[in-house]
């Protein structure tokens, strides 16, 4: 008997339709956030020293950027009657087809955008590296590796602002990403006030808190923290799926 819920040759068809049809539309904003990091060096920073930090934390920012933005520019049909329709007349399960979204924005577009961004760094090194021997403004300091990614801090990241983004798009009709954006502001300010009463009942008459041993709870606070936005960020997931299950031709 075929399952209705999921089938693995109609997921790879739902994602070989999403790669083809729909990740064009977000290639020029792609392009765009991917030479940022150089051209904004090249047209206002050309004098001195590009190092490899400074570098690296642009790349993550510009990652975090892309990771959020690209639901809504990829899967920009959520909020059309039309589009909603042409989704929703895919030959596929919703499973299917939430499941091709989330590899599209979680795993594949931040994945490209990486690695993209790390092989136009190293060709820039190669163009421009030494150039500064010469007397040129601009140099770029050595290559990025990437050993240099603070994966521990940008995966986390990536999995909060792609669930944010994906339930934006799916709720939202007009200004999605403003909108969004807005929510996610006033739910991280909730949050750690939250974390913050939490921490302060556990801790409360703590002699650690006296004497000025912050480590412990410095530590605590940053798991609760994690584990707060990861349950959080599932149930955004879920509730996205929910959602786009509810979709109906209108």
């Amino acid at each position: 008997m075929e399952n209705n819920i999921f089938s693995f040759d109609r997921f790879f068809k739902v994602l070989k339709y999403d790669l083809r049809f729909r990740v064009l539309g977000f290639a020029l904003l792609f392009i765009v956030l991917l030479v940022s990091v150089h051209l904004f060096y090249f047209l206002f920073y050309n004098m001195g020293e590009l190092r490899i930090v400074a570098r690296v934390q642009i790349i993550q920012f510009l990652l975090f950027c892309c990771s959020f933005i690209a639901p809504f520019k990829i899967y920009k049909e959520f909020r059309s009657r039309h589009g909603q329709a042409s989704f929703i007349m895919l030959p596929a399960s919703v499973f299917e087809k939430f499941a091709s979204m989330f590899v599209i924005s979680l795993m594949l577009v931040p994945l490209a955008f990486l690695l993209m961004s790390l092989a136009l760094d190293y060709f820039a090194v190669l163009l421009f590296g030494n150039m500064g021997d010469d007397g040129f403004f601009l140099r770029y300091e050595g290559f990025i590796s990437p050993a240099d990614i603070d994966f521990s801090l940008c995966c986390p990241v990536i999995f909060t602002l792609v669930s944010a983004a994906i339930f934006g798009n799916a709720i939202f009709k007009k200004r999605a990403v403003a909108k969004t954006m807005l929510c996610v502001i006033a739910m991280a300010y909730i949050l750690s006030e939250a974390v913050t009463l939490i921490t302060n009942f556990i801790f409360w008459n703590d002699e650690r808190v006296y004497t000025g041993t912050w480590r412990v709870i410095h530590e605590y606070v940053q798991d609760i923290s994690e584990k707060v936005c990861l349950v959080f960020s599932v149930l955004l997931y879920a509730f996205a799926y929910w959602r786009i299950k509810k979709m109906r031709i209108s």
